[in-house]
């Protein structure tokens, strides 16, 4: 895996939103915002089965995540790689390092119930970096 700097590593462990972007079938990328876990080798994400990004990356399994830069087009973290779509795979709200992450933010800022949004959105997503570029 490439070398991730302290200040791109400490962006994915702290930042709260990334964008996922996939194929779609005809060719077209497909960017969506997803809450995510850098677990220092993986970019772990969870998504409603149904939703088109799932379809696309079971297509497709190539896809990048990026993070929103700063205002002036810096602190810029973009990775491309592979997914895994564990059939079987733990629930966000299984993982106590995602709890901890977005448990206050869940109930405070999005009005989402940790545990009934786990059940909405099951399918997790493990994205295995091939490139990762961060300036």
């Amino acid at each position: 895996m490439a070398h991730i700097d302290e200040a791109a590593r400490e962006r994915l462990e702290t930042d709260l939103v990334g964008w996922l972007t996939t194929v779609a079938r005809d060719g077209t990328p497909q960017s969506s915002p997803v809450a995510f876990l850098w677990d220092g080798e993986h970019v772990l994400m969870w998504s409603e089965p149904e939703a088109p990004k799932v379809a696309n990356l079971v297509e497709n399994h190539r896809c990048s995540f990026h993070l929103n830069s700063d205002e002036h087009g810096l602190g810029v973290v973009s990775i491309e790689g592979t997914v895994h779509l564990p059939p079987d795979g733990p629930r966000w709200n299984e993982v106590p390092a995602v709890t901890e992450k977005y448990a206050e933010v869940f109930s405070l800022v999005w009005h989402m119930d940790l545990d009934d949004t786990a059940d909405q959105f099951r399918q997790q997503i493990v994205l295995t970096p091939n490139r990762i570029r961060a300036w």
